[in-house]
């Protein structure tokens, strides 16, 4: 009988080495699973943050292009101004009348001519 308990024995210490194995490989699939679910948040975080600059990109993208707009409206008004001034010139008025007609100071009406 002792020959059938040391081989006893030696089956139970080898399920007994098994068993722990597998609960090592358990917690380290555990911890596999828990480190992929967080790459994966962190993934999905970047991803969004992404679509928020892009969506802030385009905002300013679509500002600046207001601003374009607005600047080149401002350049065309102070031509159209300059002309305007330029042609009561012509037609005799004073500075003093003109500034007094667009109701602007004198010393701006050289700023449009």
């Amino acid at each position: 009988m002792d020959v059938e308990d040391e081989i006893l024995s030696e089956i139970e210490s080898r399920d007994t080495t098994i068993m722990m194995k597998n609960k090592e490989l358990e917690l380290k699939n555990k911890e596999l699973e828990s480190k992929s679910q967080e790459l994966e948040s962190k993934s999905q975080e970047l991803e969004s943050k992404s679509q928020e600059l892009e969506s802030k990109s385009q905002e300013l993208e679509s500002k600046s292009q207001e601003l374009e707009s607005k600047s080149q409206e401002l350049i065309s008004k102070n031509k159209m101004l300059g002309n305007m001034i330029s042609l009561l010139r012509k037609q005799g008025l004073s500075d003093e009348n003109i500034a007094k007609e667009l109701n602007i100071g004198i010393n701006k009406l050289a700023e449009y001519v």
